[in-house]
C-alpha cells in the first residue's frame, strides 16, 4: 500500500521507512496468485480467469495510454464482453486484440494460452492487491510462455521488417544508413523509455515484439526480441550514441525458485533509474524484482508521488535503495558514486556516502561479494549515525589533471596548465582480412576509427605520446590472456628500451578482445566529447591513475573499504571505486568522517603502506 510522498529523507526517516515498509504474514503475496483473460473471439469477450497451476498464458507488455500519440487502430478503445458486461478498454486497443487473435492463431496444440494484461488483471481500486502483485511480478513475467511487447506509437514496412531480419553480410553503405535508420526509429518508441516496461523485458524468459505494418496496420507484424538486440549492439558499432538495450543476465527457473545470475542492485537500479515512472517511488519495487529479493523482505508500503516525481523523490529513492542494499550485503552501489553527486547530501543527513549509479556502468554491474574483500569486514552496518566499515586510508600529495578533446581532425591536450593541438595519425590497425568485422562490415575504415571505445582510447594513448608520460602509459596498457598486472614491474611490456611510441603501436597493432575491454572499461572517464582523468601521488609516493566528483584532491584522504576493494584485477574488473573524506568538527572520536565524493581508480591503495581503519561514514 501507498502513502502520500515525504520530504527529504534522513537517513533515520529511511531507516524507519524501511522498518516499517516490509509486509506482515497476512500480506504476503502467493506465488501464483494472479488472474487472466481468456479471448473468445467468436463473442469478442474477454473473460477473467483464476490460475490454475497447469495454466499456460502470454504476458502483455505495453505502454498505458496517456498523452502520447498511439498510431492507427491502437487510437481506438477496444469494446469486449468482459464477464458478460460490454466494456471499453483504453488500456486494450483495437489493435491489441488484433495482436491477442494473432497469439492464439500461432499457438501450437488444442490448448490456447491466456493473455496476462495488468491493468485488467490487477484490481486497481484494491491498493493491497497492486502491491502483492507487484511484489511477484518477476514470477509472473518469468513464467509466462512469452511476453508479447506491443509497440503502439511506430510502424515498419514490410520491407523494413525484412531488412531487420536479414543478416547484415557486406552490406552497402546505403543498407547500413536504412538499417541505422530503422533502429532508431524503433528505439523511439514511448515503451523503451518506461521503467516498468524495462523491467518486463529483463525479467521474461522468451520475448516478441508486436507493431503496426505500414501497409496493413490493423494486421500486426511481429519478430523476436533477439532480432532487435542483435541489430543494436551491431548498429551501436557505427553509432554510439544509439542506447543499449538491458538484457536478462543468465536465466531464471521461478518454479523451483532457483538463479544462476547474482543480479547486483547498481545494475537493477541503473536500468530504472532514469526511465520514466509515474510514482518515483515505485522503482524501489522494480529494483527489487530484478534483483530478486525475497517476497518476506519487499517493501509493499511504498509512499506515493502521484505524478509529481521531483528531486526530492529522486534523491530519497536513491537513499532507501542504498540502504536496501547495504542491509542485505550487496555494496555495489558503493562502486557506483564516481560520476553523479545529485544523490548526496549535507553531513547532517548522515548520507554523504550513498551512490546513484549509471546505467550500463560494466564495473559497477559485475559486483559480487566472492569478486570483493567482503569477508575483511564481517562488521559492515548501516545505523542512523552512518555507515561503518572498514578499510584502507591515505591522502593525496599532488595530481595531474589531464583532459582530451577531439575537434574535428585535432586533439586539443592539456595536462595542467599546459594545453597543447596535435593532429596524430601514427596509431593505425592492421586488420588481418579474417576478423568478424571485416568479413561482416568491410567498411573501409580501421577498427579505430570504425568502432568509437577503440577511437576514444586511441586519442588517450595520443595524449600519452604527447606528453612522452611512461609513468601514465602502463595504466592504458592492454592485459594479456592471463591479466598479467598492469605496472613498471611488468618488464619488457611496459618498460623496454624502445620509444614510447613504438610500445604503444606494439601493443595497440591488432585491437582484438583485450583492447575492446580496456576501451570500454575506460568509458567513464568519457563526458560527452571531453576525456579527464588524474594522475595522482598518494601518501607512499605511488601515483594512481583515477577520475571522481571531487574538484581538488590535494591534501584529501581517500578511503577504498574492503567492500569496494577487489581481490584481484580481471577483465570486467579493470577498475574500483574509493570514497573521499574529510574531517567533521563536531567533536566526535576521530573514527568518524564526512564522505564528500567518490573516485573511480585501475589501481587499489597499497596496503603495505597504508593505514587500516574503521569509520563511521556520514
Amino acid at each position: 500500500m501507498s502513502s502520500d510522498a515525504p520530504g527529504e529523507l534522513l537517513l533515520s526517516d529511511a531507516l524507519a521507512l524501511v522498518a516499517c515498509g516490509q509486509p506482515g504474514a497476512d500480506e504476503l503475496a502467493q506465488p501464483h496468485a494472479i488472474r487472466y483473460l481468456e479471448r473468445i473471439p467468436q463473442t469478442n469477450a474477454l473473460v477473467l480467469q483464476t490460475y490454475r497451476p497447469d495454466d499456460q498464458y502470454v504476458a502483455i507488455s505495453y505502454t498505458w495510454p496517456g498523452s502520447w500519440t498511439r498510431l492507427y487502430s491502437s487510437d481506438n478503445p477496444s469494446m469486449t464482453l468482459r464477464n458478460g458486461v460490454p466494456t471499453k478498454s483504453t488500456h486494450i486497443s483495437v489493435f491489441m486484440v488484433k495482436v491477442f487473435d494473432d497469439i492464439l492463431a500461432s499457438s501450437a496444440g488444442e490448448r490456447k494460452p491466456y493473455l496476462w494484461v495488468d491493468f485488467s488483471c490487477i484490481d486497481q481500486d484494491n491498493e493491497l492487491e497492486k502491491a502483492r502483485q507487484v511484489a511477484i511480478m518477476d514470477r509472473i513475467y518469468a513464467q509466462a510462455l512469452y511476453t508479447a511487447v506491443v509497440l503502439e506509437d511506430v510502424e515498419l514496412s514490410t520491407e523494413e521488417h525484412q531488412l531487420l531480419l536479414s543478416p547484415p553480410i557486406r552490406d552497402t553503405s546505403e543498407e547500413r544508413s536504412r538499417r541505422l535508420d530503422v533502429t532508431r526509429r524503433l528505439l523511439r518508441a514511448r515503451w523503451f523509455k518506461r521503467a516498468w516496461c524495462s523491467q518486463e523485458l529483463i525479467l521474461s524468459a522468451d520475448t516478441f515484439v508486436y507493431l503496426h505494418c505500414t501497409e496493413q496496420p490493423a494486421k500486426p507484424m511481429r519478430f523476436p526480441i533477439g532480432t532487435l538486440f542483435n541489430w543494436t549492439t551491431i548498429a551501436r558499432t557505427y553509432d554510439a550514441s544509439i542506447p543499449e538495450l538491458a538484457q536478462p543476465r543468465g536465466s531464471v527457473n521461478h518454479t523451483r525458485l532457483m538463479s544462476i545470475a547474482f543480479n547486483p542492485s547498481a545494475w537493477a537500479y541503473g536500468i530504472v533509474r532514469e526511465m520514466g515512472c509515474y510514482n518515483e517511488y515505485d522503482k524501489i519495487a522494480l529494483v527489487q524484482n530484478l534483483v530478486k529479493t525475497p517476497l518476506p523482505k519487499r517493501l509493499t508500503h511504498l509512499p506515493n508521488t502521484k505524478g509529481l516525481n521531483d528531486a526530492t523523490a529522486k534523491r530519497n529513492v536513491a537513499r532507501m535503495l542504498n540502504v536496501l542494499a547495504v542491509q542485505s550485503g550487496d555494496f555495489s552501489l558503493l562502486q557506483s558514486g564516481h560520476t553523479d553527486a545529485s544523490a548526496q547530501a549535507q553531513d547532517e543527513d548522515n548520507f554523504g556516502w550513498i551512490s546513484a549509479p549509471t546505467a550500463g556502468d560494466l564495473i559497477a554491474d559485475a559486483w559480487h561479494a566472492k569478486n570483493f574483500d567482503v569477508h575483511r569486514d564481517p562488521e559492515a552496518v548501516i545505523t542512523a549515525a552512518g555507515l561503518r566499515l572498514t578499510g584502507l586510508i591515505t591522502s593525496v600529495t599532488s595530481e595531474e589533471l589531464w583532459t582530451i578533446c577531439r575537434n574535428e581532425e585535432h586533439l586539443t591536450i592539456s595536462v595542467n596548465d599546459d594545453a597543447r593541438v596535435v593532429r596524430p595519425d601514427w596509431l593505425q590497425s592492421n586488420p588481418d582480412g579474417t576478423t568478424f568485422a571485416v568479413k561482416y562490415f568491410d567498411t573501409g575504415r580501421d577498427q579505430f576509427t570504425r568502432e568509437p571505445a577503440l577511437s576514444r582510447l586511441r586519442d588517450v594513448l595520443y595524449a600519452i605520446d604527447e606528453f612522452d608520460a611512461d609513468h601514465v602509459w602502463p595504466t592504458f596498457m592492454p592485459a594479456d590472456n592471463w591479466w598479467i598486472t598492469r605496472g613498471p614491474e611488468d618488464g619488457v611490456r611496459s618498460s623496454s628500451r624502445d620509444t614510447l611510441r613504438d610500445r604503444i603501436k606494439q601493443e595497440y597493432d591488432r585491437p582484438g578482445t583485450m583492447h575492446r575491454t580496456t576501451a570500454n572499461g575506460i568509458a567513464f572517464l568519457h563526458s560527452g566529447d571531453l576525456t579527464s582523468f588524474r594522475v595522482l601521488t598518494l601518501a607512499d609516493g605511488s601515483r594512481i591513475v583515477a577520475q571522481g566528483n571531487v574538484k581538488s584532491l590535494i591534501g584529501r584522504e581517500i578511503f577504498q573499504p574492503h567492500v569496494m576493494r577487489l581481490k584481484t584485477f580481471g577483465s570486467i574488473h579493470i577498475a574500483c571505486n574509493m570514497m573521499v573524506l574529510c574531517d567533521l568538527q563536531i567533536g566526535e572520536s576521530g573514527n568518524v568522517r564526512s564522505c564528500i565524493g567518490h573516485l573511480r581508480s585501475f589501481t587499489m591503495i597499497a596496503e603495505e603502506s597504508s593505514r587500516v581503519v574503521t569509520i563511521t561514514i556520514r
